[in-house]
């Protein structure tokens, strides 16, 4: 019984670490297109200003997306 366990945990803590770097790399992206837009919103150049608009766009993108995977993933973390 106790190699079972030890299984179990072994995957329990594979799967976490997963969701984690998942949740991390989504925050790094979100985290870079926000200071992309940051930069370039109060640009007078054009181009810089549709930079900007499409680093918002990727950015809300990202943010609802890591709020579904959350809601998707919450049972892993209640084990």
């Amino acid at each position: 019984m106790h190699s079972v366990q030890e299984a179990d945990d072994a995957s329990n803590y594979e799967t976490l670490k997963k969701v984690e770097d998942t949740c991390r790399s989504m925050i790094t992206s979100y985290e870079s297109d926000k200071l992309t837009y940051e930069q370039y919103k109060d640009s007078d150049n054009e181009e810089q200003q549709g930079w900007a608009a499409q680093a918002k766009i990727r950015a809300n993108g990202t943010a609802a997306k890591y709020n579904n995977y959350i809601l998707e993933k919450s049972e892993i973390k209640n084990k």
